[in-house]
């Protein structure tokens, strides 16, 4: 179900480009989404189809095709536990399996390479654009299932694109308020599984003469590694670094199993700052498998980091009680992992 939107161009309009025009005049789409919607074939000058650098006249009438607010349609798969995405700029659909779902709150495992959320930010207040964007995402699955109406389509906390598992969403502003808080003052206790380079040895903390722990943080576990780094970025730089000047950052991590060159890790981050098990596991000397950002090293099986958020325990954010979810590992991960057991033949 789609609604028409039709603009005048006044004197004062004459000689602008159109995407220039529609994002001074719409208030809350950024030009980039006018872009992708202009060439999409969903805005029309007197009726006819035009490019986003066509030069507007006097007198023009401007066509606007958007979805409407409320047409998200639920499309339900064939097998229990997922449902299906759909978009008008996507192929097929994707389907997303669903770990839990109540009134309150909905986890579901997310699959590696699928966006959070737009990149952009017109989807912030127009969620209904997360349809029209060229990738899907969970914010456009989520806007989907009737969640439109939240901020951020009751998103929570976010995963890299690259990056599987569990994310939580609420269903309520209530609740979207109450798992914010938790995850803030880091109540709510994440594990990931991840494969990096090279034979972890024995208990160690990074870097060894590191003693102090983050506000609400308790002592490293026998069996854990700790690696404990300030993080943050260079002024215009992407990568994220360890920095003397960047923000405290804990974390624990385990060996679960080794085969010479690679290892297979449970993780804990006890900090959320932006690429903190990548870059941390990194200043360790053990750099995700799969990781290009952080290691230049060739990456055999590997088409993304070979991270999973595999655990969440928390709080219900309604019934309080105690909530342990956990997500199966993605069959990319556990390909990985079998491709060094057959290459190296030790474990």
């Amino acid at each position: 179900m789609k609604h028409f939107k039709e603009l005048l161009c006044g004197e004062e309009d004459r000689g602008q480009r159109l995407d220039l025009f529609l994002a001074r005049h719409e208030e809350g789409f950024t030009r980039s989404f006018w872009q992708r919607l202009i060439c999409a074939g969903q805005v029309g000058v007197n009726g006819d189809p035009r490019s986003p650098d066509y030069r507007l006249r006097d007198g023009d009438w401007v066509r606007v095709r958007l979805p409407e607010r409320a047409c998200g349609t639920r499309l339900r798969s064939g097998s229990a536990g997922s449902t299906r995405l759909w978009g008008p700029a996507w192929g097929a659909p994707l389907e997303i399996p669903v770990l839990y779902e109540d009134g309150a709150l909905l986890a579901v495992n997310k699959p590696p390479g699928l966006l959070v959320h737009p990149l952009g930010q017109s989807w912030l207040r127009h969620p209904e654009v997360a349809l029209w964007e060229k990738e899907p995402s969970l914010a456009a699955w989520l806007f989907q299932r009737g969640l439109g109406g939240l901020p951020r389509c009751g998103l929570v906390h976010r995963l890299d694109r690259g990056t599987s598992g569990i994310l939580l969403a609420a269903k309520t502003v209530r609740c979207q308020r109450v798992l914010e808080r938790a995850f803030a003052a880091r109540q709510v206790e994440k594990f990931y599984r991840v494969l990096v380079w090279g034979k972890v040895p024995g208990r160690r903390r990074y870097p060894p003469q590191s003693s102090g722990y983050p506000p609400g943080i308790q002592r490293t576990p026998a069996c854990w590694h700790q690696v404990e780094h300030p993080l943050g970025r260079r002024s215009g730089h992407k990568r994220v670094e360890v920095l003397a000047s960047g923000r405290a950052s804990l974390t624990q991590f385990r060996v679960l199993k080794s085969c010479g060159e690679v290892s297979h890790l449970e993780v804990r981050p006890m900090t959320g700052r932006t690429h903190q098990i990548r870059v941390h596991l990194k200043a360790a000397g053990w750099p995700v498998v799969g990781d290009a950002l952080y290691s230049r090293q060739a990456q055999p099986g590997a088409a993304r980091p070979m991270l999973h958020a595999w655990r969440l325990r928390f709080f219900h954010p309604v019934s309080k009680r105690r909530m342990v979810l956990t997500a199966e590992l993605p069959q990319d991960f556990r390909d990985c992992w079998d491709l060094h057991l057959e290459n190296r033949k030790i474990c």
